[in-house]
């Protein structure tokens, strides 16, 4: 089985939208049973995530109040226990979001990471999106 990921970024920097798929190598692949799978979204710990106020989101909100939302479609959206470990301060608990799935032997779940203000609507900077997907090229997918 193969994993795929595209990454797309809005030209207004608003947005980042993935899409990960689960192929066989070759031909049609249908497995006996349903294979679970899990794509993490990891944060710094000075990033607060919770469930978002529309159902089946979560919200990563940064030190400056700066919110992005990420939504996903082909996969259900979880908060879950993590470990940071990246820096000298050793490790340190923090949240992450995961979407996690099953597939059959071939599935796909395109999700988006979208910046939103105060008033509820969507207004990014292209510097802080590009850290953002820069950051997302750090996520797996676990199968």
């Amino acid at each position: 089985m193969l994993h795929h990921r595209t990454l797309k970024l809005a030209g207004d920097g608003r947005a980042v939208e993935g899409c990960d798929r689960l192929l066989p190598k070759s031909g049609v692949l249908r497995l006996a049973r349903d294979l679970p799978f899990a794509i993490h979204f990891h944060a710094h710990p000075d990033v607060e995530v919770h469930p978002g106020v529309r159902a089946g989101t979560v919200e990563f909100v940064q030190p400056s109040g700066t919110t992005w939302v990420l939504s996903a479609d082909g996969a259900i959206a979880t908060l879950e226990d993590g470990t940071y470990y990246a820096d000298g301060a050793g490790l340190r608990s923090v949240l992450q979001a995961v979407l996690r799935g099953v597939t059959a032997g071939q599935s796909e779940v395109a999700w988006r990471l979208e910046r939103i203000d105060a008033g509820g609507t969507a207004r990014a900077t292209t510097a802080t999106a590009d850290t953002l997907a820069g950051r997302l090229a750090a996520t797996r997918a676990e199968t």
